[in-house]
């Protein structure tokens, strides 16, 4: 065994599609980083790095339109309990990587603390993420729980968490 007779070969992405790919997402983080410090598009060099994103999307639609392959492979969202995980995870860390800066915002603003104390604090959640991360991780492949019972645990334990540090 090993491979399934029945998996049919997914068409390889081009060259072309990969260079537009990095081209156009390099611009979009440049863009979007240096924005503010250029005044969007007041500094002529800055507008044409954003023209050249722009560009550069245009050449990814383009080349993915001539492709044979596709970017990505939506057969997987086929399977509901993959689909349902895939969303709860986004949406988790949407609210996991935005809280990093409302909390160090929240603890030098509302509670006062100095900026030292404040990435302690930032510190300590990082290491209970990736501990609650790596203990999931194992409770599915080792006790073989269901994949979606750890998501709202640790939704209730980072409310607890966030209500924990709003009365400090």
């Amino acid at each position: 065994g090993g491979s399934d007779a029945r998996a049919r070969p997914r068409p390889r992405l081009g060259i072309g599609v990969v260079a537009m790919l990095v081209a156009a997402s390099t611009g979009l983080v440049y863009v979007l980083q240096k924005g503010a410090r250029h005044d969007w598009f007041d500094h002529p060099p800055f507008v044409a790095a954003g023209v050249g994103a722009m560009l550069a999307f245009v050449g990814l639609a383009i080349a993915l339109g001539r492709s044979k392959g596709s970017l990505f492979d939506l057969e997987v969202f086929r399977n509901t309990r993959f689909a349902f995980g895939f969303c709860a995870t986004f949406a988790a860390g949407f609210v996991l990587f935005g809280s990093a800066s409302a909390i160090l915002s929240f603890a030098a603003a509302v509670l006062l603390l100095d900026p030292a104390h404040a990435g302690q604090i930032l510190v300590a959640s990082s290491l209970a993420v990736l501990v609650g991360l790596v203990v999931a991780g194992g409770a599915i492949q080792y006790a073989r729980i269901p994949a979606e019972l750890p998501i709202p645990i640790g939704i209730g334990l980072f409310a607890a968490g966030m209500w924990m540090l709003s009365h400090a």
